[in-house]
């Protein structure tokens, strides 16, 4: 029981600052799952075609599901944890993760839209999330400064 009220004063007291960070691992859990239940998500809608090339359902379900999971485990243990000081490298590291993988997926659809007649509302909305884990890249960065200072 200590160590679970612990847990959520350490999340407590640092979720205004990390909130873009706990909420761009919902769509992270959300795709992953979705590509995990249906392994032919790609093949029906051509702005997914592109996609395909790039991967199977599976290979991209692995890396997200793993890119989130790794981000939730190192947003529990930072701030809850003090004497843990790599919890802002792994922030980093889902983070970069997280934005390469909105990158090549907005890439795709773009591709998909200009070449396959895929629609191109993916672009925006992958787009945003791609910002968003910009915004998660710095703050993770001033994490790591900040730590190495103390």
């Amino acid at each position: 029981m200590i160590v679970v009220r612990r847990i959520w004063e350490g999340t407590r007291s640092h979720f205004p600052i990390r909130a873009t960070e706990w909420i761009m691992a919902v769509p992270l859990l959300g795709i992953g799952y979705a590509l995990y239940l249906d392994d032919e998500l790609f093949s029906r809608t051509p702005s997914f075609s592109t996609l395909a090339e790039y991967g199977d359902e599976t290979s991209w379900c692995i890396v997200i599901m793993a890119c989130a999971i790794c981000r939730l485990l190192a947003l529990l243990i930072n701030g809850t944890f003090h004497g843990f000081t790599h919890s802002p490298l792994i922030r980093l590291a889902a983070s970069l993760t997280a934005m390469s993988f909105w990158s090549l997926f907005t890439i795709g659809i773009a591709t998909a839209y200009l070449t396959h007649q895929g629609a191109p509302t993916g672009i925006i909305a992958y787009g945003t999330f791609m910002v968003m884990e910009l915004r998660n890249i710095y703050l993770s960065r001033q994490d790591m400064v900040l730590s190495k200072g103390r």
